[in-house]
């Protein structure tokens, strides 16, 4: 899960960017990213996938990212695709059966739209 603001695990302090929510392992390994470099914490980029035509997961295919149910997102860096934000890193992301809240309203819940 990812939200804002976040709290900085090493002295309580909030702070806005991510907080990350999961597996131990995974939530270990995205949160040394977001604490080394600058501007890691920012979600450079959005998108919801509506695509009905491409019906299975082709993994690691671009096109994973418009198929129907899936989020895909960014962290950090923004700059390059219109946003101001400057980053060392672009770190794409990929979930299917995706659940997405935007200003506490659901938009999608595991895979499956409420609008």
């Amino acid at each position: 899960m990812l939200s804002s603001p976040r709290t900085d695990a090493s002295n309580g302090q909030e702070r806005q960017g991510v907080d990350i929510k999961g597996y131990k392992p995974e939530v270990e390994r995205v949160s040394k990213v977001l604490d080394t470099y600058k501007n890691a914490d920012n979600i450079g980029e959005l998108g919801i996938g509506t695509s009905h035509t491409i019906p299975q997961p082709i993994y690691g295919i671009r096109r994973d990212a418009a198929r129907i149910g899936t989020a895909h997102f960014a962290l950090g860096r923004n700059n390059d695709i219109g946003g101001n934000t400057l980053s060392e890193i672009h770190w794409d992301m990929l979930m299917n059966q995706a659940t997405v809240e935007c200003d506490a309203k659901v938009v999608l819940k595991a895979g499956k739209f409420f609008l």
